[in-house]
């Protein structure tokens, strides 16, 4: 799995905008779980839509979820 970004900053005296993440999974189109080492400083949602909230650095990883079951 990979995160499609690099490093990423805002200013947030210029407001808050978010920022789409996505991830390259094998399989192509697999589940993924994403996180925030800050809350505090950034969210991040079940889609990987990063919030910045307050001055500060949180690093964001997505984690794969679970593998779908193939049938027998």
């Amino acid at each position: 799995m990979r995160i499609d970004q690099s490093d990423y900053s805002v200013d947030l005296s210029d407001g808050v905008t978010t920022k789409q993440l996505t991830a390259t999974t094998d399989p192509k189109g697999a589940s993924v779980s994403w996180s925030s080492s800050d809350k505090d400083v950034a969210t991040v949602s079940p889609k990987g839509v990063v919030t910045p909230r307050k001055a500060g650095k949180a690093t964001i990883t997505a984690n794969p979820g679970p593998r779908p079951r193939r049938s027998p």
